[in-house]
Protein backbone atom coordinates (compact mmCIF):
# COMPACT_ATOMS: atom_id res chain seq x y z
CA UNK A 1 0.00 0.00 0.00
CA UNK A 2 2.84 2.41 0.82
CA UNK A 3 4.40 1.88 -2.61
CA UNK A 4 1.15 2.43 -4.47
CA UNK A 5 0.46 5.61 -2.49
CA UNK A 6 3.87 6.90 -3.52
CA UNK A 7 3.18 6.73 -7.26
CA UNK A 8 2.71 10.15 -8.84
CA UNK A 9 3.05 9.13 -12.50
CA UNK A 10 0.55 10.68 -14.87
CA UNK A 11 -0.37 13.86 -16.64
CA UNK A 12 1.42 16.87 -15.09
CA UNK A 13 3.72 14.73 -12.95
CA UNK A 14 6.49 17.22 -13.81
CA UNK A 15 8.90 14.35 -14.50
CA UNK A 16 8.52 12.76 -11.07
CA UNK A 17 6.84 9.34 -11.18
CA UNK A 18 7.19 8.34 -7.54
CA UNK A 19 7.85 10.19 -4.28
CA UNK A 20 8.60 8.21 -1.14
CA UNK A 21 9.88 9.40 2.23
CA UNK A 22 11.49 6.82 4.49
CA UNK A 23 10.56 8.22 7.88
CA UNK A 24 12.99 5.97 9.74
CA UNK A 25 16.05 6.83 7.67
CA UNK A 26 14.86 10.36 6.79
CA UNK A 27 15.57 9.74 3.09
CA UNK A 28 13.38 11.27 0.39
CA UNK A 29 13.33 9.26 -2.84
CA UNK A 30 12.28 10.91 -6.10
CA UNK A 31 11.97 8.47 -9.00
CA UNK A 32 11.64 8.87 -12.76
CA UNK A 33 10.97 5.66 -14.68
CA UNK A 34 11.10 5.11 -18.42
CA UNK A 35 9.97 2.16 -20.46
CA UNK A 36 12.09 1.54 -23.54
CA UNK A 37 11.22 -1.00 -26.25
CA UNK A 38 14.79 -1.02 -27.54
CA UNK A 39 16.98 -3.56 -25.77
CA UNK A 40 19.98 -1.22 -25.67
CA UNK A 41 17.85 1.87 -25.00
CA UNK A 42 18.49 4.51 -22.38
CA UNK A 43 16.90 7.79 -21.30
CA UNK A 44 16.94 11.01 -23.27
CA UNK A 45 18.36 14.33 -22.10
CA UNK A 46 14.93 15.92 -22.58
CA UNK A 47 13.36 13.47 -20.14
CA UNK A 48 15.98 14.39 -17.57
CA UNK A 49 15.48 18.12 -18.13
CA UNK A 50 11.80 17.62 -17.23
CA UNK A 51 12.81 15.60 -14.16
CA UNK A 52 15.27 18.26 -13.01
CA UNK A 53 12.58 20.93 -13.33
CA UNK A 54 10.24 18.73 -11.30
CA UNK A 55 12.84 18.11 -8.60
CA UNK A 56 13.53 21.84 -8.31
CA UNK A 57 9.80 22.64 -8.20
CA UNK A 58 9.15 20.01 -5.53
CA UNK A 59 12.06 21.05 -3.35
CA UNK A 60 11.00 24.69 -3.67
CA UNK A 61 7.41 23.94 -2.67
CA UNK A 62 5.92 24.84 -6.05
CA UNK A 63 3.17 22.22 -5.79
CA UNK A 64 0.96 24.08 -8.24
CA UNK A 65 3.25 22.75 -11.00
CA UNK A 66 2.15 19.16 -10.29
CA UNK A 67 -0.81 16.86 -10.66
CA UNK A 68 -3.27 16.08 -7.86
CA UNK A 69 -1.29 13.02 -6.79
CA UNK A 70 1.40 15.38 -5.54
CA UNK A 71 -0.80 18.37 -4.68
CA UNK A 72 -2.87 16.19 -2.36
CA UNK A 73 0.31 15.31 -0.44
CA UNK A 74 1.58 18.89 -0.17
CA UNK A 75 1.85 19.06 3.63
CA UNK A 76 3.39 15.56 3.83
CA UNK A 77 5.93 16.30 1.10
CA UNK A 78 6.76 19.75 2.44
CA UNK A 79 7.52 18.16 5.82
CA UNK A 80 9.56 15.42 4.10
CA UNK A 81 11.67 17.97 2.25
CA UNK A 82 12.26 19.91 5.46
CA UNK A 83 13.16 16.85 7.53
CA UNK A 84 15.12 14.81 4.99
CA UNK A 85 18.74 14.17 5.83
CA UNK A 86 19.23 12.83 2.29
CA UNK A 87 17.39 13.22 -1.01
CA UNK A 88 18.06 10.61 -3.67
CA UNK A 89 16.89 11.04 -7.26
CA UNK A 90 16.62 7.71 -9.07
CA UNK A 91 16.30 7.26 -12.81
CA UNK A 92 15.07 3.75 -13.64
CA UNK A 93 14.71 2.52 -17.19
CA UNK A 94 13.98 -0.78 -18.89
CA UNK A 95 16.73 -0.65 -21.51
CA UNK A 96 20.19 -2.05 -20.98
CA UNK A 97 21.96 0.91 -22.58
CA UNK A 98 24.45 2.90 -20.58
CA UNK A 99 23.68 6.27 -19.07
CA UNK A 100 25.18 8.73 -21.54
CA UNK A 101 27.75 11.38 -20.60
CA UNK A 102 25.24 14.08 -21.60
CA UNK A 103 22.67 12.60 -19.23
CA UNK A 104 25.25 12.42 -16.45
CA UNK A 105 26.07 16.08 -17.05
CA UNK A 106 22.39 17.05 -16.67
CA UNK A 107 22.15 15.21 -13.37
CA UNK A 108 25.47 16.52 -12.04
CA UNK A 109 24.42 20.07 -12.91
CA UNK A 110 21.17 19.52 -11.01
CA UNK A 111 23.11 18.52 -7.89
CA UNK A 112 25.45 21.50 -8.29
CA UNK A 113 22.51 23.90 -8.70
CA UNK A 114 20.60 22.58 -5.69
CA UNK A 115 23.26 21.33 -3.26
CA UNK A 116 26.79 22.44 -4.01
CA UNK A 117 28.05 20.73 -0.83
CA UNK A 118 26.69 17.40 -2.15
CA UNK A 119 25.69 16.43 1.38
CA UNK A 120 21.91 16.39 0.87
CA UNK A 121 21.20 15.55 -2.77
CA UNK A 122 22.49 12.69 -4.88
CA UNK A 123 21.33 10.69 -7.88
CA UNK A 124 21.71 7.27 -9.38
CA UNK A 125 20.40 5.31 -12.33
CA UNK A 126 19.10 1.78 -12.59
CA UNK A 127 18.91 0.15 -16.00
CA UNK A 128 17.70 -3.32 -16.93
CA UNK A 129 20.96 -4.83 -15.70
CA UNK A 130 20.38 -3.39 -12.22
CA UNK A 131 16.66 -4.14 -12.15
CA UNK A 132 16.82 -7.85 -13.02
Amino acid sequence: KTASNSITDGFRDNGVDLVYFDTNEKILYLVQSKWNNRDKGSVEVGDLAKLVKGVKDLLSGRFDKFNDRIKNRESELDAAVNHARKIIVIIAYSGSGSFSPDCKDVMEQMVEDIDETRELLSWTFLNQTHLY
